[in-house]
């Protein structure tokens, strides 16, 4: 049986939060690392951790999480900034894009990062 929205989950499904853009304000992370993972062992730990959440695995219809197909090119994306500045540049305008990918499949994105100029 799939498992009812909460109060939080409708609000953000109704667009409740959802900014100008069409983008749910939910949850934005940074997470800064020497250099980025392997990118098998990363497609390894969405597939066998991430989607095991039904908030990750699916998208809200009609009142419930529904699981829906997941393609990782479509849902994890890889830039190449500049600079540290570039790289805030990129992550401020990003946050304010919609989902590239929404309407087929779950509700979220990865982007992995990496500057030129490792400073």
């Amino acid at each position: 049986m799939q498992r009812r929205l909460s109060l939080y989950d409708r609000a953000m499904a109704d667009g409740g939060m959802t900014t100008v853009s069409g983008t749910p304000g939910i949850i934005s992370a940074g997470l800064y690392f020497s250099e980025l993972p392997d990118i098998r062992d990363l497609e390894k730990l969405v597939r066998e951790k991430l989607l095991s959440f039904d908030a990750l695995a699916g998208r809200p219809v009609s009142g419930r999480w529904q699981p829906c197909a997941f393609e990782f090119d479509k849902h994890v994306f890889h830039h190449e900034c500049a600079d540290e500045q570039g790289l805030l540049a990129f992550a401020q305008s990003t946050m304010q894009l919609p989902l590239q990918n929404a309407a087929n499949g779950p509700w979220w994105e990865m982007h992995l990062c990496t500057t030129v100029d490792p400073s």
